[in-house]
């Protein structure tokens, strides 16, 4: 194995850190490891690419690796499980034009009970409440086949509820996901796909309110995961439940860009106070009134930042609110 090294010392930085780091190259070939990768990884992870590793979980080191080689991510965390060994990998490029050699380090994993805790957690409520939303479903439909006519609609807005509540539990899916497996990597989602869905819920949820959106052509894609829904579902409801007015209006935009694009969600509602503006992502964060736990808006800061996007709030004119999320085009 070789590389070059173009900055003095670096070799020797290399060899005495007490992290085992591999250098891969732009192909994703091993190209170099230090003494400590030696000892410490398998020989299968040291003598080939790392899509020739045969046993154990090797699916979201392989993902994170490709997403920082092929520059959609400029750091990456993930999680290494092979048959007698569990490693925590963190990844960066080495150089800036893609494809990138790209740098891992490698450390044991502790076992943390917690993260243990929570992915067994996740699959239990995605178990327990997908079985009682798809027992919702089944006797909604027995309703609706003896109901008057007139009542169709209100039986079709409450089963569009029970598969928002499934799409929900994916959304916990991926969320514990990216925490148990320790990384966050991004690709290529609809932004149609993630957007229309939630404009639909909101609009079944709230029929007093509307909601103006223009048509996305489906072929334009963001960097980003299946959270972005989320993303999307919050700023709307947020814009909806925080309103006063008994017929509440929120208006999205779309501005598509060569790099970025930028989605707006903006209401007529009674705005933000300055002072509360530069906390309004803070978890806990809660506006005059509200009932909820502040948690909402600080989820939508969470996954964009994930995303490597922006999410900016300003005063609508002439009154409201407008959120902002700037991500990358895919």
């Amino acid at each position: 194995m070789g590389v070059e090294y173009t900055v003095s010392g670096a070799s020797n930085v290399l060899e005495r850190t007490r992290d085992a780091v591999l250098l891969y190259d732009s192909t994703g070939a091993v190209a170099d490891a230090n003494d400590a990768a030696h000892d410490a990884l398998p020989d299968t992870l040291l003598e080939s690419s790392v899509d020739n590793v045969t046993g154990g979980e090797t699916g979201p080191y392989r993902d994170a690796l490709t997403a920082v080689r092929d520059g959609h991510r400029d750091d990456a965390r993930a999680r290494l499980v092979l048959d007698d060994v569990t490693l925590d990998a963190r990844l960066t490029p080495v150089d800036d034009d893609a494809p990138r050699p790209v740098c891992a380090v490698f450390r044991e994993y502790d076992g943390d009970p917690r993260v243990d805790d929570l992915a067994l957690l996740n699959c239990v409520v995605r178990h327990d409440v997908r079985n009682r939303a798809t027992v919702v479903s089944g006797w909604i439909d027995h309703l609706r086949e003896h109901a008057d006519p007139a009542d169709q609609s209100t039986y079709d807005r409450v089963v569009g509820a029970v598969e928002d509540v499934i799409r929900t539990t994916d959304t916990a899916r991926d969320i514990a996901s990216a925490i148990v497996d320790g990384r966050v990597v991004t690709e290529p989602v609809s932004l149609a796909s993630a957007l229309d869905p939630e404009i639909t819920a909101i609009r079944r949820e709230h029929p007093e309110a509307t909601v103006e959106a223009p048509e996305v052509d489906p072929d334009i894609c963001v960097e980003a995961t299946p959270m972005l829904g989320t993303v999307f579902y919050n700023l709307l409801q947020n814009a909806v439940v925080h309103n006063p007015s008994d017929d509440p209006h929120v208006a999205v935009g779309v501005e598509i860009e060569p790099d970025t694009v930028s989605v707006s969600v903006a209401d007529d509602g009674p705005g933000i106070p300055p002072e509360r503006v530069e906390s309004v992502f803070e978890r806990g964060a809660q506006g005059t009134g509200s009932e909820g736990e502040g948690l909402g808006l600080h989820l939508v800061e969470q996954f964009v930042r994930a995303f490597d996007g922006t999410v900016s709030v300003e005063e609508n004119d002439p009154v409201g609110t407008v959120f902002v999320v700037t991500l990358q085009r895919a």
